[in-house]
């Protein structure tokens, strides 16, 4: 109810959906982000809702799809860029490469703890052994064309990485709906309906004051329009692989800004050419079926 009422900007009223959420007291943000996401925190109190999985009977097998090359799998998920460049430096400062706190040599350090516990890059460990794609070496895992990673950023949420089972039956679970979720939602809908109020500081922070992310509350004071891209920022970063993002920047206006021009990797390099057309792509096509039926029905007469 609470996103139906979120897209159709019926802001009071996505307010009073999650704030009956939020007043239940059934759910609460979990002290350890990075167990989230791990079979051995799946029932979590975050956790509302997940597609259930069973290691080794219902598989998701995520990991032959995401692992790399080096552990087995077919590295299909590649991470863009510009969600490296969101997460700020654990002072709270924006990402910027010509920033003191950034150290090209490991490029989650000084940075938001949620980076390392998402994704993981050229030099990092996963799986016990280090990560290799620099398009110089001589490693599978190399950034190249083909079945590699074309970014050089792999994803790590989700992934046990003591699991040495078959890559297709990894028993995780994918949350659906998270209270994280719940409260971001609610402090988006509350800055929409009425501004920044002191309940849409308390949600956001209640994000970043986990024990094991330990992020800077967010400053006092902001407007509107500063509040709501902390908002989408803080989204962004918070519930990435969710399945959210996407529907996020088609509800915002701002998928022909975000899918639009050239993705590059770690070190700056064009390697993909997204394309969004705005008179087209924010809708859903219908069904040539559905227009038999009813003839009153029409696609979008601007489509090119």
């Amino acid at each position: 109810m609470g996103r139906t009422l979120l897209a159709a900007q019926k802001y009071s009223e996505a307010v009073a959906a999650y704030k009956e959420i939020i007043d239940l007291g059934d759910n609460a943000i979990d002290p350890d982000y990075a167990s989230l996401f791990l079979p051995s925190n799946e029932n979590s109190s975050e956790n509302i809702f997940s597609m259930q999985y069973l290691q080794d009977l219902a598989g998701n097998a995520m990991p032959q799809h995401a692992f790399p090359v080096k552990d087995g799998g077919w590295c299909l998920i590649n991470v863009a860029a510009g969600l490296f460049e969101a997460y700020q430096f654990k002072d709270g400062t924006p990402f910027s490469y010509d920033s003191p706190l950034y150290n090209p040599d490991n490029l989650g350090e000084n940075r938001d703890p949620r980076l390392d516990y998402t994704i993981y890059y050229n030099g990092s460990t996963f799986k016990g052994a280090v990560y290799d794609c620099h398009p110089d070496s001589q490693s599978p895992d190399k950034v190249m064309g083909g079945q590699t990673t074309q970014t050089g950023f792999m994803m790590r949420k989700y992934f046990d990485e003591t699991f040495s089972g078959d890559l297709n039956s990894y028993g995780g679970n994918i949350p659906v709906i998270r209270y994280a979720e719940v409260l971001l939602t609610y402090a988006e809908a509350q800055n929409e309906a009425s501004g920044p109020d002191q309940s849409v500081y308390d949600a956001i922070n209640q994000l970043r004051r986990r024990p094991d992310i330990n992020m800077p509350e967010v400053p006092k004071g902001l407007t509107k329009d500063q509040m709501r891209e902390v908002i989408r920022r803080e989204r962004r970063i918070e519930l990435t692989f969710e399945g959210l993002y996407y529907s996020d920047i088609l509800r915002w206006k701002t998928a022909e800004k975000e899918n639009n021009g050239m993705m590059h990797n770690y070190e700056g390099i064009e390697v993909v050419k997204r394309s969004f057309n705005p008179k087209r792509d924010y809708l859903w096509p219908i069904p040539y079926n559905q227009t038999v039926l009813n003839p009153n029905l029409e696609q979008n007469p601007n489509w090119d």
